[in-house]
């Protein structure tokens, strides 16, 4: 479950799974949907006017899909030693969302996004 392993609030995303270093144990659970490599998945707190687009994997891209669309780039396993990133112009953001970086805890989207905010932006590779 995204939440458990990632941090992320389940009221945020519903229970889907990523394949990552544990599969053995997780394919003999029972998930929503089959467990994939990375998953697109569209936010939608109760507050937000529109969904945000995030583009979820257990590890971290140094490119990802719509990434200059504005899609954002959720990943773990670095364990807060990879740092994210924000481009000046705001078309590629990643984070690590890790539990481990959230001290255990359930994250909700606008925390994220907080957290992005306070990353040092970076100008993006032409």
């Amino acid at each position: 479950m995204l939440a458990k392993r990632y941090g992320v609030s389940t009221e945020t995303f519903r229970k889907w799974r990523k394949r990552g270093p544990d599969d053995e144990i997780g394919e003999r659970l029972e998930w929503d949907r089959p467990i994939v490599g990375v998953q697109r998945v569209f936010v939608q707190d109760p507050e937000m006017p529109r969904p945000r687009v995030a583009w979820c994997s257990h590890y971290a891209h140094r490119s990802y899909a719509h990434e200059h669309h504005g899609d954002l780039h959720l990943y773990g396993r670095s364990h807060g030693r990879l740092p994210g990133t924000r481009t000046r112009t705001r078309t590629s953001t990643s984070l690590d969302v890790g539990v481990d970086c959230w001290d255990w805890t359930p994250v909700r989207l606008e925390a994220i996004l907080k957290r992005i905010a306070e990353t040092p932006e970076t100008d993006p590779v032409a």
